[in-house]
């Protein structure tokens, strides 16, 4: 996991400050769920200003008039005719696919001036990605989380295993490296933030939820400790709780209460262990009023 960079977010003018991110390469996993996360939390734009790549690897030189190129074998697939791909600073069209791993190409395309190339060149596939904003991605689509800011992007099972290049404009990672258990204690080998947006409810003691993440909890465990900011705005009875596995199972639930800010509360999960759901929950008792949590941090005492 990439060491995470301040969350660059300022809670009292509720503005982000973006920093370009580019040629940051990540791997789809070989089996579900086909997400990454990403080393900051893309911003949302419109249009959307994410980039993403499908990547294939050059398994020889070139010279800088052959036409006939092959690349690495497991990465054949990836390519289809008439896709444009970047090596170094030359574009080649892709004509034919004859049999793997060689593809028949047009050298400069775009006006570039073929070159040299070595061998084990990183190489990317134009435009080969679309950007989907709700639903399933179908192949060569991806999906960001714009909406709990965590960083994940969803692929479809045709991209399993594909190796995929970024670039974005970052809001830094809500992400925190203090996981003392070992890597693969939160899903997607990193913490997570849990962030439930407004919420102005209507009904008395009715509960907003919203599923956050998973945490692996190791045989005989003990307590976690939770810290966030939970912010409201105004109202005098407003609530924000973190549960641990089942949904509405109060003895496996934390809250924050009135007026909380940069709260810290324990929780003991001595009862659970594997892989258990988190899920964030907002109430508040009048609709005149916004209540949220944001910057959730997990860590075992």
């Amino acid at each position: 996991m990439a060491d995470p960079v301040d969350w660059r977010f300022d809670p009292f003018t509720e503005s982000y400050s973006a920093v370009k991110q580019d040629d940051e390469d990540v791997e789809v996993p070989a089996g579900s769920p086909y997400r990454v996360r990403l080393n900051e939390a893309p911003r949302q734009d419109s249009p959307s200003t994410v980039e993403a790549a499908i990547l294939v690897q050059l398994d020889e030189a070139l010279d800088a008039s052959e036409t006939g190129v092959d690349v690495v074998a497991a990465h054949y697939a990836r390519v289809d005719v008439n896709d444009i791909i970047l090596v170094d600073s030359e574009q080649m069209e892709v004509t034919a696919k004859p049999g793997s791993p060689t593809l028949t190409v047009t050298r400069g395309y775009g006006g570039t001036t073929p070159a040299t190339h070595t061998t084990s060149t990183w190489m990317e596939i134009l435009n080969s990605l679309t950007e989907v904003t709700s639903g399933s991605p179908a192949s060569r689509e991806f999906r960001v989380d714009y909406k709990y800011n965590t960083g994940l992007v969803l692929f479809n099972s045709a991209q399993a295993g594909y190796d995929v290049r970024f670039d974005y404009y970052g809001l830094g990672s809500p992400l925190h490296a203090t996981d003392v258990v070992g890597p693969s204690m939160m899903q997607d080998n990193s913490l997570p933030l849990l962030y439930a947006p407004d919420e102005y409810n209507t009904v008395n003691l009715t509960w907003t939820s919203v599923f956050g993440a998973k945490i692996y909890i190791p045989a005989g465990a003990g307590t976690l400790r939770v810290s966030g900011q939970f912010l409201r705005n105004g109202s005098s009875d407003s609530w924000a709780q973190l549960i641990v596995g089942a949904l509405n199972s109060s003895d496996l639930a934390i809250s924050w209460g009135t007026y909380a800010w940069d709260t810290s509360i324990t929780l003991d999960v001595s009862s659970l262990s594997g892989w258990q759901e988190l899920y964030m929950q907002l109430k508040s008792y009048s609709n005149s009023y916004a209540v949220n949590c944001k910057f959730v941090h997990i860590t075992w005492e």
